[in-house]
């Protein structure tokens, strides 16, 4: 049975943890498939185990990112969330449905 990834915006920890578990089945498909002789499967699954990694550790930055990627954007079935995952008290009083960040984006 596939697990559902959890939305980053309804939990982080949850979201992280299963991030995590993910680069790790990935990181053993990828040697499997090495020990194969099957190189280009393994590359595949080592580059989605990497994603998976990167994702999850983007949590723990996630601060850091909204400073880099500023604004809000109103998403379905998370109403006055932000499109980094946390909430954006602002977005939600104000009823905004979608707010550009400063011109200095990187």
């Amino acid at each position: 049975m596939v697990e559902q990834l959890p939305k980053p915006w309804f939990d982080l920890n949850k979201y992280r943890e299963v991030r995590l578990r993910e680069a790790m089945y990935e990181a053993e498909l990828a040697e499997s498939f090495l020990n194969q002789g099957l190189v280009r499967n393994a590359a595949g699954k080592a580059f989605q185990a990497w994603k998976a990694l990167v994702a999850a550790y983007a949590v723990d930055k996630i601060n850091e990112l909204r400073k880099l990627f500023p604004g809000t954007k109103k998403l379905r079935g998370a109403q006055g969330k932000d499109r980094k995952g946390l909430l954006d008290h602002s977005c939600h009083a104000n009823n905004r449905t979608e707010t550009r960040g400063s011109s200095n984006r990187r």
